[in-house]
């Protein structure tokens, strides 16, 4: 058997390894095993970015009342005190 040589091969053959009896059509492993690993680093990467920002204070971070027992559900908004800061420094990185 030759090798896997691109990365889309090892990255099935990586989800069939961790799920031995996995089985799906083209688009179920595009959707599920393919973009639901990158979705899962994506995540992972979003987490340090989003608290980096909220401790710089240029996003908001807020809680929504769940249900008892229930982990509190995060979500984050810009901080409307901070926009014109935000602008400019957005502005520095797309300028050349």
């Amino acid at each position: 058997m030759q090798p896997a040589e691109s990365n889309l091969e090892r990255e099935i053959l990586k989800y069939l390894l961790e799920h031995p009896e996995g089985k799906d059509t083209i688009q179920g492993i595009a959707r599920f095993w393919i973009l639901g690993s990158k979705i899962d680093r994506i995540v992972d990467n979003l987490q340090g970015a989003i608290g980096g920002l909220v401790k710089q204070g240029f996003l908001n971070e807020k809680t929504i009342p769940t249900l008892a027992g229930r982990p509190v559900e995060r979500y984050y908004e810009l901080n409307g005190d901070r926009i014109d800061e935000i602008a400019e420094l957005v502005k520095k990185e797309n300028s050349p």
